[in-house]
């Protein structure tokens, strides 16, 4: 049977299963400088949407604060029924862009703070979907994530997502609210946890794999049917992310990038997949 090309979260929300993943639009810690050309991120994230890039995934730490103002900027003029569908994180404090300055902070008190602050730069009254970016060790996760329950409650998220996490962390969380993603590393190159996607599968979680790519794009192996890559011209990143959608059907990979070219090559393996 052919993959779905969408994901339905419990409440009834469907997006398409290949989106966004924004970070390197600002830089990337301890990887990558800072995406300069602010206006060329504008464009390319309005046309990641008009593309049809299922969701755009981007967090507090980016940048830090400037990925979610550049998303922002990017659709404050279109009516909220229009805009993409938007997942953020918090529960880091990054004070420079070096990965050395990159801490963990899963207070109830810093997330209900750092909610606040994704609302004003994300330029939204409710945000899709938030994370919890990594648990805290000195905060026990049911009280981090109970914090994303009391913004949920107070109607300033619509979902619950949890963010490079083990799969008893996934546990902890799912005893306090229902789980509505998870976003791990995971590649086909590298693989991952496992054990984490296929509980994801089980309990109708979506799972979103960060790094979809690895490094670089894979350049060898993505199992695809015999005659897919030769009828389709397959480029590398296309049968990784090929591979990533007919890994599980939950499986929203969000492959980032900064070229056009690569975000329109991206998003057509939305047409091999099947």
């Amino acid at each position: 049977m052919a993959p779905s090309p969408t994901f339905t979260f419990a409440d009834g929300r469907q997006i398409t299963r290949l989106g966004f993943g924004a970070m390197r639009l600002t830089g990337q810690p301890g990887n990558y400088g800072p995406y300069e050309d602010w206006k060329g991120g504008l464009t390319l994230l309005r046309k990641a949407h008009a593309l049809g890039a299922g969701h755009i995934d981007t967090a507090r730490a980016y940048g830090p604060h400037d990925n979610e103002r550049l998303i922002g900027e990017a659709f404050a003029a279109m009516p909220a029924s229009e805009r993409p569908f938007l997942a953020s994180k918090g529960g880091i404090e990054k004070l420079g862009r070096g990965a050395e300055f990159i801490h963990p902070d899963g207070r109830p008190a810093a997330l209900e703070r750092h909610v606040e602050e994704s609302l004003a730069a994300l330029r939204v009254e409710t945000i899709d979907l938030y994370y919890l970016h990594r648990p805290d060790p000195a905060v026990p996760i049911e009280d981090s994530v109970g914090a994303l329950v009391d913004a949920k409650a107070a109607g300033k998220i619509a979902r619950i997502g949890v963010s490079n996490v083990t799969l008893d962390q996934l546990k902890r969380a799912q005893a306090v609210v229902a789980i509505d993603a998870v976003q791990n590393r995971y590649n086909p190159a590298e693989g991952g946890d496992d054990a984490v996607l296929e509980h994801a599968v089980a309990h109708g979680i979506a799972f979103v794999p960060w790094g979809p790519l690895a490094a670089k794009p894979l350049e060898h192996g993505a199992p695809l049917a015999a005659g897919d890559a030769d009828a389709h011209g397959a480029t590398p990143s296309q049968r990784a992310l090929v591979a990533l959608l007919r890994r599980a059907p939950n499986v929203l990979p969000i492959p980032g990038t900064t070229s056009l070219d690569h975000l329109a090559e991206n998003l057509d393996a939305r047409s091999i997949a099947p």
